[in-house]
C-alpha cells in the first residue's frame, strides 16, 4: 500500500482467498476475493491480469458452493477485462471451466465448442493443454462421438475473434 501498487495488495488478498478455497473455506475464500477484486485497480497491464485471476476463483468458489450460475457469471466476466499476456491462461482456465460447467449441464456439443474457441483465441496451442481440458475433451467426445465432437471443436476453433468473444462474454 505504502509503494502505491494496489494490485500486488489485491494479488496478496487473492491468495489469501486462493488457500482458503483449497482448504475448503469457502466463506474465507470469498471474502477475500471479493475484498481483493475491490482493492484491484483495471484498465492497465498487470492489475488486469490479477483481476482475471481473481475472477476465476470467485467462479471455483460459486461452484464449490454448488452455484453454477453464479460461477458460469464469474467466467463470464474475465473476457471483459481488458486482457494483456498476462491473462492468456487464465482466460484459457475460465474457457475450460465454462465448457465444466457446459458438460456437466449436459450439454457436452456446447462443451466442444467452447473448448474450440481457446484455439481461435490462441489462447493455447491446443486445447487439450491442461488437465481439466484434457478431461472435458474426453468426456465431450465419449457423449458426442469422434464426428460430432470434431464437428463441434470446429465451430469453435473457426470462430471470428470478435464472435468467439461474443460467446463468451456475458
Amino acid at each position: 500500500r505504502e509503494c502505491g501498487a494496489p494490485e500486488l495488495v489485491a494479488a496478496a488478498l487473492h491468495g489469501r482467498g486462493t488457500v482458503a478455497l483449497q482448504r475448503d473455506d469457502l466463506a474465507e475464500a470469498a471474502r477475500h476475493c471479493e475484498e481483493a477484486l475491490a482493492a484491484c485497480p483495471a484498465g492497465w497491464y498487470g492489475a488486469d491480469g490479477t483481476r482475471m485471476a481473481i475472477l476465476v476463483t470467485l467462479g471455483r468458489i460459486a461452484e464449490a458452493a454448488g452455484d453454477p450460475a453464479a460461477a458460469a457469471t464469474r467466467y463470464r466476466q474475465v473476457f471483459t477485462v481488458r486482457s494483456g499476456m498476462l491473462g492468456f491462461q487464465v482466460m484459457a482456465e475460465a474457457v475450460d471451466r465454462l465448457a465444466a460447467l457446459a458438460l456437466a449441464g449436459g450439454d457436452p456439443e456446447r462443451a466442444a465448442t467452447l473448448l474450440g474457441t481457446v484455439l481461435a483465441l490462441k489462447l493455447r496451442p491446443d486445447l487439450r493443454g491442461t488437465e481439466l481440458a484434457a478431461r472435458i475433451a474426453d468426456a465431450a467426445r465419449d457423449r458426442l462421438g469422434p464426428d460430432a465432437y470434431a464437428a463441434a471443436v470446429s465451430r469453435g476453433a473457426g470462430l471470428s475473434t470478435a464472435a468467439a468473444y461474443d460467446l463468451l462474454r456475458p
